[in-house]
């Protein structure tokens, strides 16, 4: 008896183990998948970065009898300095910690599932639409191919902001994406994601991609705008 009980578990182990073996090999692809894609896909979007804040108000011991504000005063040293630290060769871009598909590709999916302009990723689609997929997170520590940007988890962002006394931000921000996960076709030829970008002042925007792997390397084959506000 205790010896059967004792293979259970051994089973047990074995399945746990391939399965968080096979998520890892599924994260590691849509990893691969996005750092190749990656800088072509913030080469074509916008981004409006956050602005350091503007000077805080002249104290009334900083305004002479004429009302000329002085340049001298403490506040305005005090904002110099902290404005000093900022790294202005530092573009950063977050992606959120989160792999949701956007809500607006979500309502369209039928739509681009019978649209014969879209054959090519119809199998892919109906991946979506079978809801099995279990989220993978993207390793940004493995994405090289970033070009410009220096890509951050959004989680660390989280607490900074940039106001007149102190300005957190110490790089150039540029805002944050939301990058879902990756659905393919069945020989994972060809394959889609939707793309989140939330950028300064409260603007957001988001995209499907259509991907497809080309000589072995996988290209942007089509973006389409889902949403702009």
């Amino acid at each position: 008896m205790k010896t059967f009980i004792l293979q259970i578990i051994l089973a047990l182990l074995i399945i746990s183990s391939s399965g968080c073996k096979n998520h890892k090999i599924k994260s590691n692809e849509e990893t691969q998948v996005i750092n190749e894609i990656f800088k072509e896909l913030t080469d074509s979007l916008v981004y409006y970065r956050a602005y350091p804040p503007p000077p805080p108000p002249p104290l009334p011991s900083s305004i002479d009898t004429s009302g000329n504000i002085l340049n001298d005063s403490f506040s305005t040293k005090k904002y110099m300095e902290l404005i000093s630290k900022i790294d202005t060769s530092r573009f950063v871009l977050s992606l959120r910690d989160s792999a949701r598909i956007d809500v607006d590709f979500k309502d369209r999916v039928n739509e681009f599932l019978y649209d014969s302009a879209y054959s090519d990723y119809q199998a892919a689609f109906k991946s979506y639409l079978k809801n099995d997929k279990k989220k993978s997170d993207l390793d940004i520590a493995a994405m090289r191919n970033t070009g410009r940007y220096e890509l951050v988890k959004s989680s660390n962002i989280i607490g900074l902001e940039n106001n007149t006394n102190n300005p957190k931000y110490d790089f150039m921000y540029y805002g944050e994406m939301t990058i879902s996960s990756l659905f393919f076709n069945d020989s994972h030829t060809t394959g889609f994601f939707t793309c989140e970008v939330f950028c300064w002042r409260g603007c957001n925007y988001s995209y499907l991609i259509l991907i497809k792997k080309v000589s072995m390397t996988w290209k942007i084959q089509k973006m389409i705008r889902l949403s702009i506000a």
